[in-house]
């Protein structure tokens, strides 16, 4: 079975991402708010999370460096991307730094699928 997906964006292209990767027979779920993501990776045991970076209510980068420090995931392992949509260059970097995968949106999405079919074959479930 394939790890389950959450997407974090505050805009309606989550419902057409949302749409494609189900019709890839992916578990994927959406978040609008940092207490709706919390609670959806502790309570499906998500691996796989997709970023607009560009949200209004928190800065993804910041974000993803406290989640990372956090104890109770610290030992597991996460698979991070930014669809990105003119995205600065300066956010574009910094997430390589972090290894965050970016792809544009919308023209990447079959890379998505790609990536993160091969991402699922090296996680146990």
């Amino acid at each position: 079975m394939d790890s389950p997906i959450i997407i974090i964006d505050d805009d309606n292209r989550a419902t057409k991402i949302k749409a494609l990767l189900e019709s890839s027979d992916f578990q994927v779920f959406t978040a609008e708010n940092l207490y709706e993501l919390m609670g959806q990776i502790y309570k499906y045991n998500i691996k796989i999370l997709i970023f607009n970076p560009d949200l209004v209510w928190v800065n993804a980068i910041e974000f993803i460096t406290e989640f990372r420090k956090l104890k109770s995931l610290k030992d597991a392992e996460y698979k991070i991307f930014f669809l990105c949509e003119n995205t600065e260059k300066e956010i574009k970097e910094k997430a390589r730094e972090l290894n965050i995968t970016c792809l544009e949106y919308p023209k990447n999405m079959n890379k998505l699928i790609n990536h993160i079919k091969t991402f699922d074959k090296k996680v146990p479930i």
